[in-house]
This record gives C-alpha cells, sequence and structure tokens, in this order.
C-alpha cells in the first residue's frame, strides 16, 4: 500500500523563503497530478501508434538533445509533454508523432534553455518531415491540450533533488556551514559522475512504456535504490519500502542491462565533455556539464531490457511454479490416470533454463528414448521432438485450450496430433 502524500515526511531542510512542509506538499501533489495525466494504456486509443513508436521517438529527440546541448530537463519535459499530449488524445495517425515529439521540444526548449534553437533549426533535424508553420500550429494544438501547464516536477528534477539531500546528509554539509544555511541547498554539492550514472538508468527505462505507472519521484527513488545508497535513499525521499518496491523490481532489468554494457554503473567513462573538475573533485559540481543531455543508451539496451521483463512476468505467472519438483515424475503413470494437466510436469524435467529467450529446453532418455522439449512461457504452448525408433515426432501442445470434455483420459495422446506412431502414448505423460 502506498503511502498518502500527507503522510510523507518532509526530508527539506529549513528553507528562508518558504516552510519546507509547504514546498514538499506541493511537489508531492504536482507528482500526484502529473501521473494521473499519463496513462499507460494511451496506445489503445491509437490504433495506428505503438509502444515501439514512442521509444524510437524518444531515442531520437535524445540524439537532437545531444547535439545542440540541451540541457536533460528539456528533454524530460519534452517527454512530459509528450505522453499527457497523446493520453489526452485519440486516433493520431503515425505521420504526426515527430512532428508531435518535434514540437513538444520545441515548446521545453523555450521553457527551459537560456538561449532555445530557433525554430528553423528544429525543422531542419526532421529532414523536411515538419515544416516551421507546421510546428507553430502543432505548438497551439498542444499547448491548449495541455491547459499550458508546463511546469511539471520531471524525473530529472527529482533526481537532483534527492541527490542533493543525499550527499548532504552522508556529508553532514549542514554543521560544517551552518553559518550559511541560505545557500547551502541551493548550490549543488553531489557528485557529477554518480548523477550521470543515475541519470542514465532513468533515461534508459522512460524509454519504455511501462514508466508510466510509476510516477516520477517514484523512478528517482527507485534509481537511486539501485546506483547509490539503499538506507539513505529512503530516508531522502520520505518514502515506505512499499512505495518504491514494484519500481524497483521493473528497473532491476534496465539495471542488468547497463551492467552487462559496461562493467558496472559505478565503472562506466564519462562523455567526452564532462570537466575534469567533476573527476578531480566528485562531489562538488564545479560546471553544469552534468546537465546536458547525453545519447549513452539506445533502442538496442531497452530491448534487451524488455525481453528481461517479460522472462520475469512469465516465471512469476507461469503455472509451471505451481508443481513441485521431484525426480520421480520420470516415470510416466498409466494411461488410465493421465489428464490434460499432466502438461506441467515438464518443470521437473527441466535440465538447462534460458531466461533470455524466454524458454525452457529439455533433454529426458525414457527407455532409451531420447525426448526434448521446448516450454514457452509466453504463449503456452509446449512443442515437442522425439525421435522413437528412428521415427521423428513433432507436436504442439496446448494445455490453456484442452479441456476435459475435448479428450478422454486415454486419448489425450500425441496419437490424435501426429498419427499412429509406437510409443505416442507413452510419450505423452512426459510432456
Amino acid at each position: 500500500m502506498l503511502t498518502p502524500i500527507s503522510e510523507r515526511f518532509t526530508p527539506l531542510p529549513t528553507l528562508p523563503w518558504a516552510k519546507s512542509e509547504f514546498v514538499w506538499d506541493l511537489m508531492c501533489q504536482k507528482d500526484e497530478i502529473s501521473l494521473c495525466e499519463r496513462d499507460e494504456d494511451m496506445f489503445e486509443r491509437h490504433p495506428y501508434l505503438q509502444a515501439r513508436m514512442r521509444s524510437i521517438l524518444l531515442d531520437w529527440l535524445i540524439e537532437v538533445c545531444e547535439v545542440y546541448k540541451l540541457h536533460r530537463e528539456t528533454y524530460h519535459l519534452t517527454m512530459d509533454f509528450i505522453d499527457r499530449y497523446l493520453s489526452k488524445m485519440r486516433n493520431i495517425p503515425k505521420q504526426h508523432l515527430q512532428l508531435i515529439g518535434i514540437t513538444c521540444l520545441f515548446i521545453a526548449a523555450k521553457v527551459e534553455e537560456i538561449y532555445p534553437p530557433k525554430i528553423a533549426e528544429f525543422a531542419y533535424v526532421t529532414d523536411g518531415a515538419c515544416t516551421e508553420a507546421e510546428i507553430m500550429d502543432m505548438e497551439i494544438i498542444i499547448l491548449k491540450s495541455l491547459n499550458w501547464k508546463l511546469a511539471s516536477i520531471t524525473a530529472n528534477g527529482w533526481l537532483s533533488t534527492f541527490m542533493q539531500l543525499l550527499y548532504a546528509n552522508q556529508l553532514k554539509l549542514r554543521q560544517h556551514q551552518s553559518n550559511k544555511p541560505d545557500n547551502f541547498f541551493l548550490l549543488p554539492q553531489f557528485s557529477g559522475m554518480a548523477f550521470i550514472q543515475t541519470a542514465r538508468l532513468v533515461d534508459l527505462c522512460m524509454l519504455d512504456i511501462g514508466c508510466l505507472r510509476f510516477s516520477y519521484s517514484v523512478i528517482a527513488t527507485s534509481a537511486l535504490y539501485h546506483t547509490l545508497n539503499r538506507k539513505m535513499t529512503l530516508s531522502v525521499s520520505g518514502m515506505q519500502w512499499s512505495d518504491i518496491e514494484a519500481c524497483v523490481n521493473w528497473m532491476s532489468a534496465f539495471v542488468s542491462t547497463l551492467r552487462e554494457t559496461e562493467s558496472s554503473l559505478e565503472s562506466q567513462a564519462l562523455p567526452e565533455h564532462i570537466s575534469d573538475s567533476v573527476r578531480a573533485m566528485p562531489r562538488i559540481i564545479m560546471d553544469e556539464s552534468h546537465k546536458i543531455q547525453t545519447h549513452s543508451i539506445d533502442l538496442h539496451m531497452l530491448e534487451t531490457a524488455q525481453q528481461r521483463l517479460l522472462s520475469q512476468s512469465c516465471i512469476d505467472v507461469s503455472p509451471l511454479k505451481e508443481v513441485p519438483s521431484s525426480p520421480t515424475v520420470l516415470t510416466p503413470p498409466s494411461s488410465r490416470k493421465k489428464r490434460p494437466q499432466q502438461v506441467l510436469v515438464v518443470e521437473s524435467l527441466v535440465e538447462a533454463v534460458d531466461y533470455e529467450n524466454v524458454s525452457i529446453e529439455a533433454t529426458v532418455d525414457y527407455k532409451n528414448v531420447p525426448i526434448k522439449a521446448t516450454v514457452y512461457y509466453e504463449n503456452v504452448p509446449i512443442k515437442a521432438t522425439v525421435d522413437y525408433e528412428n521415427v521423428p515426432i513433432e507436436a504442439t501442445v496446448d494445455y490453456e485450450n484442452v479441456q476435459p470434455n475435448d479428450c478422454g483420459p486415454t486419448d489425450c495422446t500425441l496419437k490424435s496430433l501426429i498419427g499412429d506412431h509406437n510409443g505416442a502414448q507413452r510419450v505423452t505423460s512426459l510432456i
């Protein structure tokens, strides 16, 4: 159960210009509103769009931000505008998706950047797909749809706040700078290197449509939970473990993917434009290089992480988990005792598990009959190839659609699927 906003304690320090409790409550309320305005199932209202199109669009926008050296906050505002707009609209054709994306980036740049690129440059990067006039027309449409609410606290904003609080608590800088309480929280004190590493995880996981299930504050907290001090992360976010448990588990697939790409998150190389001052003094930010959006992730990494997510999801809901493993199951029962559900005993025969390909392969030698079976968790079919007396037999059994009325105790055999082969009835009990 999630902790209500009213019960989340305030981790903010004393502020000279406002009450910390009031500021924190306002931040949490904006976060909750932003979550309600983003719908994970928004593509159900857009039959011409797919979730992967969103990922491709965001990946391209990251490249554009890197080319023009736009800030991370600009990109995250762009993503927020896109998700909120698509959540409100219906039946958007795929030809308009790039126009929507570049227009949202145009709006976000005017909000966040001191010197935003000209509209001609935004039209140029679309390679003729969008004109300046189309961008200006779409700008008004999007602004009206968003009700001119352009000040969301993004995952990047929450991440900056939490990291500032995290390093403040670790170093106890407040005690050493008690004579300057006004400037302490306003000036960045956290590690630029750690921020880049954590922001990279946030960027990768937010390419996936599943991120829309979680609020920005939960995403930022979960990313810090994976990359930095876990105990302190909960203290600076004002959350309980139950608030972030689902997101932490979901994000673990993306963490594993990043650790495959690099030896570890902590050892990944910094981008070339990161200044030497960040390397020399990792706890003090001497410039704003860490705030520039970089294209350090790609769609291949996203696909790898999504395969892991699919594997985890299939394992969690797989009916095979309900069958206890036992070495005695290798002996097939008599045909009188066979039931359609006996297909589930394949779990006890598993010798090699390949979670990457979401499959389980097993080889069984029953009375000198080699049997190789592959179980696909997602679509639930069981495919088996049996070499019995040099007769290759292939069969597909869909135990989800097998009903007791469809076949009797002795009729649910491979014989009905492949013809009359010796030994077919005995093999069925194994798969």
